[in-house]
């Protein structure tokens, strides 16, 4: 089977080279039920478990998960699942830019595919709506999308 961009450009990169997997294997079991149209992942990598040995103070980011696009190319959803408890949505923020200078620094293959900004809400959003508020605006201040149940995969195909 032919390898996807996206599979390509993971095992050239040589600090998570032997980290793709197929589908949304990559993903934590937990983690893989938040998901729908599953179908649509040409595969997915857990950048936080494959560089924690070797960047454990890092605030990683957890998952990459390559997608099917009508126009036969992939874009990939760089995801983290992450609670809204407090003070967590600055610490989001900070993994989202330790993220991008990776990809910039690390990985140059992954950061030219297309590609989206996950922060999938862990648990209950319990927090008050002004919390909420500045969490959304501070999410979209950084081109992130935050999403809360259920990702559809097939929504960013």
């Amino acid at each position: 089977m032919k390898k996807t961009d996206f599979q390509n450009a993971v095992e050239k990169t040589p600090s998570v080279s032997t980290a793709f997997q197929a589908g949304i294997q990559a993903l934590e079991p937990v983690d893989r039920k938040r998901l729908d149209s599953k179908d649509q992942a040409t595969g997915s990598l857990s950048l936080d478990e494959t560089l924690k040995r070797a960047l454990p103070n890092a605030n990683r980011w957890d998952y990459a998960i390559g997608l099917k696009k009508n126009n036969h190319r992939e874009r990939v959803l760089w995801l983290e699942v992450h609670s809204m408890s407090s003070g967590q949505s600055q610490l989001v923020v900070e993994k989202l830019n330790w993220l991008k200078a990776w990809l910039r620094d690390d990985a140059p293959l992954l950061n030219a595919i297309e590609k989206v900004f996950i922060w999938q809400l862990s648990g209950k959003d319990s927090s008050n709506p002004n919390d909420r508020r500045r969490s959304m605006q501070l999410a979209q201040k950084h081109g992130l999308r935050r999403i809360v149940g259920r990702l559809d995969l097939s929504s960013f195909c």
